[in-house]
């Protein structure tokens, strides 16, 4: 088995002294990632680094939306700026991962690097039978991540609440619990779904549903905002688990036709409506759009077979045998590392166990999950 390898970086007191604390402890890995984004953008022909993310910030109106709507995570991005040295454009944008694959793309004229659109997989199952709610993902991110895998233990300076946040170093949060308890997932729709350009961008949406107190306080914050990508969100607490597909203009909750209590979703939309015409796609985005949808629909049909349509799956120990399938191999829940490719393609750098209980339970890999070791956080 692979050893456990992530960063752990505690944080605590305001958001601005917990933003310099992770800026602080990861500013050498957040330094080499910039530094690689930088060569990246120069290969590809474009801007600089610099000046793609000042046009990005100014042509967009994602900042402003999280100034509005998570003043906080703005406050804690500031403090990683200061505490890391670097540039506030630059981190910012870095934020906007799933946003900023159009601007770039509608900049550039082409994509700076093959973009991976087969991307994670979540599922969920309701507390019952003295068992309690599990919410699970497989967090599949580019080959580029592997070895800086980080996870945020953040103490809130106002309460007596927790949380861990998986994450990359430099990045405001993509999936975690807290004490209360509470558990986020989230999977891209982002080739899906439409885009909007004042949205709140989905990485400080994930961010702000961990840090709500509950499950209620959640779902009221996917309704309120403006969201910028459209992002499924698996939401899940001591007794229940939710799935919300969430787009520019619509928010709609998925509830498959055999329980409502066992939940899995890839990366296509089952209930949201508001969806972006493949018709107009160029020849190139159409590709990855309908590859993207194969390697979706056939991850999803293997958690139909091993979970949904099974009476499996109510354990740690059953989840864990599910995000380790490779079945089938072309299509798999599973990635792993492929020396040779390109370092943006995906694999699964991490896969996630939440146990609802109290107090709750995070089991966590930083690999694929069929040969990685698990390691337990509790709080």
């Amino acid at each position: 088995m692979e050893p456990f390898k992530m960063h752990i970086v505690e944080l605590s007191g305001s958001p601005r002294q917990r933003g310099r604390m992770h800026g602080e402890q990861m500013r050498s890995q957040i330094k080499a990632l910039f530094d690689q984004g930088r060569a990246g953008m120069e290969k590809a022909g474009g801007p600089s680094l610099e000046a793609y993310a000042a046009l990005f910030q100014r042509s967009t109106g994602h900042l402003q939306a999280a100034q509005k709507w998570t003043p906080g995570l703005v406050e804690e991005l500031h403090g990683i700026a200061e505490g890391s040295g670097e540039n506030f454009d630059i981190l910012w944008a870095f934020q906007c991962q799933d946003e900023s694959f159009w601007f770039t793309t509608g900049q550039l004229g082409k994509f700076t690097s093959p973009p991976d659109t087969e991307r994670c997989s979540s599922l969920g199952i309701a507390a019952g039978n003295g068992q309690p709610t599990l919410l699970a993902q497989n967090l599949d991110t580019p080959m580029l991540y592997n070895g800086l895998q980080t996870l945020l233990h953040i103490h809130y300076g106002d309460s007596n609440r927790q949380a861990y946040v998986v994450t990359e170093p430099g990045l405001i949060g993509i999936c975690g619990l807290n004490n209360s308890p509470l558990g986020v997932c989230q999977n891209t729709l982002a080739m899906k779904l439409t885009y909007d350009p004042k949205g709140l961008p989905a990485m400080l949406v994930a961010r702000a549903l961990i840090d709500q107190p509950d499950l209620d306080a959640a779902v009221r914050f996917l309704q309120a905002i403006r969201h910028a990508s459209g992002i499924n969100y698996m939401l899940a607490d001591s007794e229940r688990v939710e799935d919300y597909e969430c787009s520019r203009t619509e928010v709609h909750r998925f509830v498959p036709a055999d329980s409502a209590d066992r939940l899995a979703h890839t990366n296509h939309p089952f209930v949201n409506p508001d969806r972006l015409d493949p018709e107009l796609f160029s020849p190139d985005t159409r590709r990855l759009y309908d590859g993207s949808n194969r390697h979706s629909g056939h991850r999803m049909a293997c958690l139909e077979k091993h979970f949904l349509h099974t009476a499996a799956g109510g354990t740690v120990e059953e989840f864990k045998q599910i995000l380790s399938s490779h079945a089938p191999p072309e299509f798999p829940i599973c990635r792993h590392f492929q020396p040779g490719l390109d370092p943006m393609q995906g694999m699964t750098n991490n896969s996630l166990i939440m146990l609802l209980g109290r107090p709750a339970e995070l089991h966590l890999t930083s690999g694929p999950p069929c040969s990685s070791e698990f390691v337990v956080f509790r709080f």
